[in-house]
């Protein structure tokens, strides 16, 4: 791991909590994507909530043929926050 990898940084503000807080990020996501509001992650969060969700696999979460709409919604956020058209 180096300075550049977002899990060691996390991993490192977070520290043992590291687990607890990216499940929690996540779990907070699903919910606002279920609800139809706007993400309010950093983009840094963002690329960690969808790589855990990845990590997770098709079985825990959302269905399959809905990972792709929150990975969109999700970008979408992303992009809206660094400031490019969505």
């Amino acid at each position: 791991m180096n300075k550049y990898d977002q899990f060691f940084q996390y991993k490192e503000l977070w520290g043992d909590e590291y687990g607890y807080k990216v499940e929690s990020l996540w779990e907070n996501h699903i919910q606002l994507f279920k609800k139809g509001e706007l993400p309010d992650s950093s983009w840094q969060e963002t690329t960690l909530i969808i790589s855990f969700d990845y990590y997770l696999g098709a079985s825990v979460g959302l269905p399959e043929d809905i990972k792709l709409k929150f990975y969109n919604w999700l970008i979408a956020g992303m992009r809206r926050q660094l400031g490019y058209e969505v």
